[in-house]
């Protein structure tokens, strides 16, 4: 059961460059926002992975209301 939830965690993570797709970005301002610490990630090792939440959190973060 426990190594279910892993590989099914694992298919939700995104490498730099997958994140800096989805969110429209070059790869360079994702590594920027992450420097700055504007968008949350994880670490495993030396990789540098983002979840679809990190993602969602960045973009509300980002988001402006109109007057």
């Amino acid at each position: 059961m426990r190594s279910l939830a892993i590989a099914e965690a694992k298919e939700k993570l995104l490498s730099e460059q997958e994140a800096a797709t989805t969110l429209g970005i070059s790869y360079a301002m994702l590594r920027i926002l992450r420097a700055r610490k504007a968008i949350n990630h994880l670490r495993v090792g030396r990789r540098v992975l983002y979840t679809p939440a990190h993602l969602e959190n960045f973009v509300r973060s980002c988001e402006q209301i109109a007057a």
